[in-house]
């Protein structure tokens, strides 16, 4: 088999790959749990220009009567920030004898290297949406904004020590000074925290806090942030222990918030795809698989809080 037409069957399988995809197949991949995900870059850009907002809020003014020339303002300050793209790069190989095979048996061209390959760039792109990057100090994520400003509460018992009573109260006094932090404006409708954190909860059955002794600590937390915020709360567990360390003096930390895209998001300018493919050697070749990314944008800074603890 010549090399164009082993190039031709391995460019209908990477075109095939990049038409479809099935999340069900990455199902770690929670990117979208803790913030919203845009495509407004492009590969041109290196950077992407947003504004951290924050304003004034005074209710008590405004008034005016038939003697009022000048009217009272209100502002949004908007400080102009740039967020620096990642570009990623990787590829997988395949050989001439392994395509030519498959081509004389009638297989279609195995893409398991290929699924593998976008995993592994969807498993980076998810670690810099939640922590930045450890080569790149310019790209923060979820859980170290500098701008964020910050609860300290590394003095009080640890979470895993608190009682069930203790836990509910300290997640709903969380949600109240989010609630003050934004002016009152604004209840928060999301916590990102630690996953260890939220599965020791959810196998603490506590009976001073309910009488359904089938009702764990987690579920009576989150029924009592319903009843205290109004609406529908969500709690979601930031994996492989990213957050344990996060905080100040390697304290474990939460992030409260409402998970809008407005409020916080990462934006791709190229979701991992499959490029054309080359000849490596006389026996192999090689298909590239690119990708371009942000950290996590953060632009409303009065509705962002993190809370520094003890896990």
């Amino acid at each position: 088999m010549e090399a164009l037409e082993i190039i031709d069957i391995i460019e209908q399988t990477t075109t095939d790959f990049n038409n479809s995809f099935n999340p069900e197949k990455y199902p770690d991949i929670r990117i979208g749990d803790f913030m919203a995900i845009t495509t407004d870059g492009n590969r041109k850009t290196s950077m992407k220009a947003y504004g951290e907002q924050s304003g004034t809020q005074d209710l008590d003014n405004g008034l005016i009567d038939e003697n009022t020339t000048v009217l009272d303002t209100e502002d949004v300050n908007i400080t102009a920030k740039k967020a620096p793209y990642i570009d990623w790069g990787k590829s997988v190989v395949y050989t001439s004898l392994g395509v030519e095979r498959a081509s004389a048996l009638g297989i279609k061209l195995d893409t398991v290297k290929l699924e593998n390959l976008r995993g592994v760039a969807l498993r980076s792109i998810q670690k810099v949406a939640l922590t930045g990057h450890a080569k790149r100090k310019d790209v923060t994520g979820l859980l170290n904004n500098p701008s964020v400003e910050i609860e300290d509460q590394t003095k009080k018992k640890k979470l895993s020590e608190m009682t069930g009573s203790e836990a509910r109260d300290w997640f709903l006094n969380l949600f109240k000074i989010g609630y003050e932090r934004s002016g009152g404006i604004l209840m928060p409708r999301t916590i990102a925290i630690d996953s260890m954190d939220l599965l020791t909860l959810s196998g603490k059955y506590d009976t001073s806090i309910t009488d359904d002794k089938k009702m764990n600590v987690l579920s009576v937390i989150k029924q009592s942030l319903r009843e205290f915020t109004g609406q529908e709360v969500t709690i979601n567990g930031i994996p492989q222990g990213l957050a344990l360390k996060a905080g100040k003096n390697n304290s474990a930390r939460a992030c409260v918030y409402t998970n809008s895209s407005d409020i916080i998001y990462q934006d791709w300018a190229l979701a991992p795809t499959a490029g054309n493919v080359f000849q490596r050697s006389s026996l192999s070749f090689e298909v590239p698989m690119q990708a371009q990314y942000s950290g996590a944008i953060i632009t409303q800074l009065d509705k962002f809080m993190y809370v520094d603890y003890n896990s």
